[in-house]
């Protein structure tokens, strides 16, 4: 849901007051959707009622920080969940009078987020508050990590793992970052990225729920995302845990999802190697189940242009193996 503006995304309901808001809410409920997503250009008033509408219909509530707003001010308005690590950043580093409706909710993390003292009283008075209201985060690291790392003509870090799965025309352009980075500002910028993984691992250690969100390149960029949370600090095991049970915790799934039980759906994925302990492995999927139906990866990705990780596992019925 977004609030009309010049700057207005249009992929759902753009409104033009709370009351506006409410009926779109209303809108999702009526068909069985379970959470809400509020973006730049809902004005800051409208947050407090929209997300106690919206918790009043059984939605859980997630979003942008609207422009002109702290993380902080979102989260004790209603917030169940923050998308997206630079919103968390902003929170320390955004001015009085800065339109983060624009590229500046990017470029000023770049510029002053290498600043963020992560044991300062105002970063552990953040961590305290997302803890206490257990206020989920969905980090999205993948989709940030060229932008404040990459320099032209080198291979996008967040692909450069899969580089030689991708298509061929999509491989030509992996050396096209995204911002001109060079001297002063690749300093800046690659300081600001080590502090966003520096909060990674401090959110996790502080005990506020992580999500793993899927913000990036379909088939690839989830791996990719579970992988930084490593290379942050978090232990293998735990970020399996974060990218399964935390986002089906989150959306207040966990009846039917989030772990293997019986009587749960039959989602399951069968990894050739161990991920607990080689986190890359997960890119090794020979197998998915899909509420009890199976799809082969491989014969997926070639349908997509991609060179497959692995091939098929081979399945057999119990009359065949005898």
């Amino acid at each position: 849901m977004e609030g009309k503006s010049p700057f207005s995304s249009r992929s759902g309901f753009v409104v033009e007051s709370a009351a506006d808001g409410k009926r779109a809410i209303d809108w999702y409920a009526a068909r069985g959707y379970r959470q809400i997503k509020l973006y730049n250009s809902i004005k800051p008033e409208w947050v407090k009622p929209l997300t106690a509408h919206a918790h009043a219909q059984g939605l859980v509530v997630t979003g942008h920080v609207p422009a002109f707003m702290r993380a902080e001010e979102a989260v004790r308005a209603g917030y169940d969940e923050l998308t997206h690590i630079n919103q968390l950043m902003l929170n320390f580093v955004v001015r009085p009078g800065d339109d983060t409706r624009t590229l500046l909710r990017f470029e000023r993390v770049g510029d002053d987020g290498q600043q963020l003292d992560l044991k300062g009283a105002k970063a552990q008075a953040f961590l305290r508050l997302l803890r206490e209201r257990r206020t989920a985060v969905d980090l999205t690291l993948a989709t940030f990590e060229g932008y404040y790392t990459q320099t032209q003509g080198q291979v996008s870090p967040a692909l450069a793992a899969v580089a030689e799965h991708l298509p061929s025309a999509w491989r030509r352009g992996l050396k096209v970052a995204d911002v001109d980075l060079e001297g002063k500002k690749l300093a800046a910028y690659r300081g600001a990225w080590r502090r966003m993984l520096e909060l990674t691992l401090a959110l996790h250690r502080a005990g506020v729920p992580l999500l793993a969100g899927t913000d990036f390149v379909e088939g690839v960029g989830l791996h990719r995302e579970i992988e930084l949370y490593v290379e942050a600090g978090i232990p293998a095991p735990e970020a399996l845990r974060i990218a399964t049970w935390n986002g089906a915790r989150s959306l207040r799934a966990t009846a039917d999802a989030g772990s293997i039980a019986a009587g749960k759906r039959a989602d399951l994925v069968l990894i050739e190697g161990d991920p607990s302990v080689r986190i890359a492995d997960l890119r090794r999927a020979s197998m998915v189940w899909k509420a009890g139906v199976a799809y082969e990866p491989a014969a997926i990705y070639e349908a997509m242009g991609y060179k497959p990780f692995v091939p098929a596992a081979k399945v057999e019925s119990p009359a065949t193996s005898k």
